[in-house]
């Protein structure tokens, strides 16, 4: 094996912090998020996960100091209608139309 190849093998595997998965759309990133527009329908079936989250559905630093993130989806295209919070993981169906959301972490 070549130096090169070890000093890879050895590095981390980098995750992303949190990640948005519906059956038309995917986002993902490392930090916050402003309001960004999304179509999903009331019944529909999406997935929030959120690599960092302490699990407590509070968000903010876990006990290694890691800082989880909460995704804010809306029922309008600028994050300003009626609002549905998850900050830990989560799969299942939209309880409400969602055409917008932001992440906070």
């Amino acid at each position: 094996m070549k130096l090169s190849t070890i000093t890879l093998l050895a590095l981390p595997t980098l995750s992303l912090a949190w990640d948005l998965r519906t059956d038309s759309a995917s986002f993902s990133g490392r930090n916050s998020s402003p309001c960004r527009t999304i179509k999903h329908q009331r019944g529909g079936y999406f997935v929030w996960k959120d690599d960092n989250s302490r699990g407590d559905g509070r968000g903010g630093p876990d006990r290694d100091g890691r800082r989880g993130c909460c995704i804010f989806l809306y029922d309008d295209r600028t994050c300003g209608g009626r609002a549905d919070k998850h900050c830990r993981d989560f799969a299942g169906n939209a309880d409400f139309n969602f055409d917008s959301f932001r992440v906070e972490c």
